[in-house]
């Protein structure tokens, strides 16, 4: 048990320093194929079928709704779950709350954010090892977990902070190239988040993603 411990300490100190360069330690990302490049850091994917937490919370009258549906789902994943079972995992980042008391999830990127109107959405995708009757249940009923069908995402990468503002000119850019192909968007703009807060801005990973079809 102390062994173990010990490894996990330096396992989580080991993701934090790298990823301050903007590596991911062992983070484990959804798998895509690459359909189509269509520009400069811009291009067309396939995601398969997927499995998520997410929770939606109001936008009015909130100072920070990103920090509080982050809030919201880092709880369930770090242990505000029903099960109390042993999990193997598969990303480093085995930090676990002081106040959890059931399983700890490993961390996955991308983080999905999605603005609608009067709230907004977050996802953290699960990691690949899990099924969705072997997801630990959230504690809290804000916390739902959704199998996400496969999409085609058209995908424009960029680096450095970002905000609302940030993404919607991303958004705007990945839409002007998109006129010039015969791929079609059918959702609004979405922003990845692959990195944590401590990362350089200049080498921080963010992709903001249209749902398109051809």
């Amino acid at each position: 048990m102390m062994f173990e411990k010990i490894a996990a300490f330096f396992s989580s100190a080991g993701f934090a320093v790298v990823a301050i360069f903007g590596i991911n330690l062992g983070t484990e990302e959804p798998p895509y194929q690459v359909v189509e490049v269509i520009g400069p850091h811009m291009e067309i994917r396939s995601y398969p079928s997927r499995l998520a937490a997410e929770t939606t919370v109001p936008v009015a009258g909130e100072k920070s709704p990103d920090s509080r549906a982050f809030g919201i789902i880092a709880a369930y994943i770090f242990g505000d779950n029903q099960s109390r079972s042993a999990i193997a995992m598969t990303a480093p980042v085995e930090t676990q709350s002081a106040s959890a008391k059931g399983q700890t999830i490993a961390m996955t990127a991308p983080v999905d954010v999605a603005a609608q109107a009067g709230s907004m959405t977050m996802r953290f995708f699960m990691p690949s090892s899990y099924t969705q009757e072997s997801l630990p249940v959230p504690n809290n009923p804000q916390v739902k977990i959704v199998r996400v069908e496969p999409q085609i995402f058209a995908v424009r990468r960029y680096s450095g902070l970002s905000d609302q503002s940030d993404v919607a000119q991303q958004a705007e850019a990945l839409q002007a190239a998109l006129k010039a192909t015969p791929w079609t968007p059918k959702s609004t703009p979405r922003a990845y988040y692959y990195n944590p807060p401590w990362t350089l801005p200049m080498l921080r990973r963010n992709e903001v993603v249209i749902e398109v079809r051809r």
